[in-house]
């Protein structure tokens, strides 16, 4: 999707892929990171991004591929994919509930930005749903997972899917299973708590927790900060397309 992101990969020796764009481009991409509050969220290019993303894991879905997604804003302390694979549900995803909101059910946000879809006719057939929605209402695409996976996007209740209990939803239109993944180990931005203790290890403050995401900021310099408070930004300031990482020893 970004041709100069795949080329840093490529020069860094990751085992990675382009996709080549071949839905017509409603938006002009950003030429440059000072003119990135184009695709801030909520903008027409936010948007038109996010459904390009479901689109990608549909086309990895046909292939008969499981497809773990996750934005880049997503900080990975373990390996998610023993933790993701124990759950036996078509689809397993981050929960976006707000921090503050303790009594709400994890399905009363579910977060597209980091799940894991196995292959199958249930979930392609939901997918398709997924891109049909969100381009249908022109908003972001965690509004039509919502809305299509479980019925319901925070209180405003819509769409095919139905929540079950406070963890799962299902797709009542094929029957694929969604479970919600608890916010212990897979936490997401609205914790404050998360990016205020920049002297402690995150590891040492937060042992269970195998994934945290950087959201409930907008742009790209308040996500890096966030990720530099906790340790998870390996990029040097001063970065160039063969600039390496700097790990922690």
């Amino acid at each position: 999707m970004d041709k100069s992101v795949y080329n840093y990969l490529l020069n860094h020796r990751a085992n990675v892929f382009f996709h080549q764009q071949t839905t017509p481009t409603l938006h002009r991409r950003p030429q440059s990171l000072s003119s990135l509050s184009e695709s801030h969220f909520g903008t027409a290019l936010f948007i038109e991004t996010s459904r390009r993303k479901s689109q990608l894991v549909l086309s990895i879905l046909r292939l008969g591929y499981n497809v773990i997604f996750s934005d880049v804003d997503v900080a990975l302390l373990q390996n998610p994919i023993p933790h993701l694979l124990s759950y036996n549900s078509d689809i397993v995803i981050q929960s976006d509930r707000p921090h503050f909101l303790q009594d709400a059910p994890l399905n009363y946000n579910i977060n597209s930005g980091f799940y894991l879809v196995r292959p199958s006719a249930r979930t392609t057939t939901a997918f398709r749903a997924i891109l049909k929605y969100s381009q249908a209402i022109r908003r972001s695409e965690q509004k039509a997972f919502n809305y299509v996976l479980c019925g319901a996007f925070k209180t405003d209740h819509a769409g095919p899917g139905l929540r079950i209990g406070t963890d799962r939803c299902t797709y009542s239109r094929t029957d694929a299973t969604v479970c919600v993944l608890p916010l212990e180990a897979f936490p997401n931005g609205s914790d404050q708590s998360l990016w205020s203790n920049a002297t402690t290890r995150f590891t040492e403050q937060h042992p269970n927790v195998v994934a945290v995401h950087a959201n409930y900021v907008n742009g790209l310099a308040a996500k890096i900060d966030r990720l530099r408070t906790i340790g998870y930004w390996f990029l040097p300031s001063q970065s160039t397309q063969t600039a390496q990482c700097i790990f922690p020893s």
